[in-house]
C-alpha cells in the first residue's frame, strides 16, 4: 500500500506540472503506471490470501493404532539444531499440525504426555524444539 501511495503522490505532483514539462510523465504514462500498480496490488492480495490459507493447514493425525514416534522421549533427544525437515520427520514422524509464522515453519506433536513443538528457520533448518512434558 505504501508503494501505491507514493505513486499516487508522484502522479499528482506530476499532474500539477505544466503539460510541456519534459521531466514529468505523460498522461498515458501516468495511466499505465496506475493500472500497473492496481494489477500488482491484486496479485499481492491473491498471494497473501494463499499464504494465509496455507499457514493454517492442518495435517491429519496418524491413526491411533499406530503410535507416533514423537511419543518416545528418546526420539526428542535426537533432535539437533540445523537438522532438515526430512530428518525431523524421520525422528518424530508427521506432525499433528503445521503452521507458518513470519516465514518460520512450526510443527506441533500431540502426545499422551502433552504437546511438543518444533520450530524451523526460514530456510527449513531446525531452530529449536520443545519436548512434551515428562510427567
Amino acid at each position: 500500500m505504501r508503494i501505491h501511495a507514493c505513486l499516487i503522490a508522484t502522479a499528482i505532483s506530476c499532474a500539477l506540472l505544466p503539460a510541456h514539462a519534459e521531466d514529468g510523465p505523460t498522461r498515458a504514462e501516468f495511466d499505465a503506471l496506475v493500472q500497473r500498480v492496481q494489477l500488482l496490488e491484486q496479485r499481492l492480495d491473491v498471494q497473501q490470501k494463499q499464504t494465509a490459507a496455507s499457514a493454517t493447514t492442518t495435517i491429519p493425525a496418524l491413526p491411533k493404532e499406530q503410535p507416533s514416534l514423537a511419543q518416545e522421549p528418546a526420539q526428542w533427544q535426537k533432535l539437533e539444531p540445523g537438522m532438515s525437515t526430512a530428518q525431523v520427520l524421520q525422528y518424530l514422524g508427521n506432525p499433528d499440525r503445521k503452521m507458518v509464522i513470519n516465514g518460520h515453519a512450526l510443527w506441533y506433536y500431540e502426545t499422551s504426555r502433552g504437546v511438543g513443538s518444533v520450530l524451523f528457520t526460514v530456510d527449513d533448518k531446525l531452530s529449536s524444539s520443545q519436548e512434551p512434558p515428562r510427567w
